[in-house]
C-alpha cells in the first residue's frame, strides 16, 4: 500500500494527465462491489467464516453452498481481490493495478489450495460435488 501511495503522489506531481476520472469512477464501483461481496460472504457463512484456515472441523461447521456461495466457492476472496484492484483503479495507479492483482492471485492460489484440501477431508463427497459444480471465482485457480 505504501508503494501505491508513492505511485499515486508521484504521478499527481509529474503526470497528472494519467489520472482519468472515468477510471477512478470504475475503481470506486469495484471497491464497493468487492466490499459488498466480501461482507455478503461473511454474513452468509456466519460462524463458518474465520480469517484463519480451520485445521479441524468444528461441530457447528457446515458446508455453505447457497447464496453468494452458489456463484463462486470463495466469494470472500473474490470480493477482496476486486476491492484491492479497485483501490488501484480508484487511484489510477497503472503500475500497482497489475501488481495488486498478481499479489492477490498468488496469495489466494496458495490459500485456496490448502483450504480446499481441508474442506475435502471435512465434507467428503458433498465437497467434491460442490467443487465440480461451482468455480473458485479467481481466474486460473480451478
Amino acid at each position: 500500500m505504501l508503494v501505491a501511495c508513492i505511485e499515486h503522489a508521484a504521478e499527481l506531481r509529474w503526470a497528472p494527465a494519467i489520472k482519468l476520472p472515468a477510471v477512478s469512477w470504475a475503481g470506486l464501483v469495484a471497491v464497493v462491489v468487492g466490499e459488498l461481496l466480501r461482507k455478503a460472504a461473511m454474513i452468509q457463512a456466519q460462524h463458518n467464516f474465520t480469517h484463519m484456515i480451520q485445521l479441524r472441523k468444528r461441530p457447528e461447521h457446515t458446508l455453505v453452498t447457497s447464496g453468494v456461495y452458489a456463484w463462486v466457492r470463495h466469494p470472500g476472496y473474490v470480493g477482496w481481490t476486486i476491492w484491492a484492484v479497485g483501490t488501484q483503479l480508484l487511484l489510477c495507479n497503472p503500475l500497482c493495478i497489475p501488481a495488486f492483482a498478481a499479489a492477490a492471485w498468488r496469495f489466494f492460489d496458495r490459500r485456496i489450495r490448502a483450504e480446499e484440501r481441508l474442506l475435502a477431508s471435512f465434507f467428503g463427497e458433498a465437497w467434491q460435488q460442490y467443487r465440480a459444480r461451482v468455480r473458485s471465482g479467481i481466474p486460473g485457480i480451478p
